[in-house]
Parts: C-alpha cells; sequence; structure tokens
C-alpha cells in the first residue's frame, strides 16, 4: 500500500463522516419542523388538516406496503432468472 492509497482512503473516510454530520442534523431536526409545519396549518386552515395528514399516513403505508412486494417479487425473479 502507497501513500497515494492512504490518502484515497482518508479522502474517502472524512467525506462519509462529513455527509454522515448531515444526516444526524436532519433526523434531529425534522421532527421539529413537521410539529411546528402542522402547527402553522392547523391555525391557518383549522382542524381540516387532520383529513388531510390521515389521507397522508394512509397512502405512505399503502406505498410501503406496495414497495415490500415489488422487492419480494424482484428478489424471486432474479433467484430465477440466475441473475
Amino acid at each position: 500500500m502507497n501513500i497515494g492509497n492512504v490518502i484515497n482512503l482518508g479522502t474517502v473516510d472524512s467525506n462519509k463522516f462529513n455527509g454522515l454530520s448531515y444526516i444526524f442534523l436532519y433526523i434531529i431536526i425534522s421532527p421539529i419542523m413537521i410539529i411546528f409545519g402542522l402547527l402553522y396549518l392547523y391555525f391557518l386552515v383549522g382542524p381540516s388538516i387532520f383529513i388531510g395528514l390521515a389521507f397522508m399516513i394512509l397512502t405512505i403505508s399503502i406505498n410501503i406496503c406496495i414497495v415490500k412486494k415489488r422487492v419480494k417479487y424482484n428478489k424471486e425473479f432474479l433467484k430465477i432468472s440466475g441473475v
């Protein structure tokens, strides 16, 4: 292993660590932003936002179910096709 490889590995690791810090920031800030956004909409629109929120939760859960089935079928297809 030469100096170039060591520098390259250090650069890649530091870039991954830098990206990880942004992800942790969004994990902390996102719930706070969602709460304030919902409060703002509640004061702006009223209690009818709960219908929209319920619809969003329903569509997200349906999307999750569809994606899980698609991943399952894709794994089976790849196993059958030998790829």
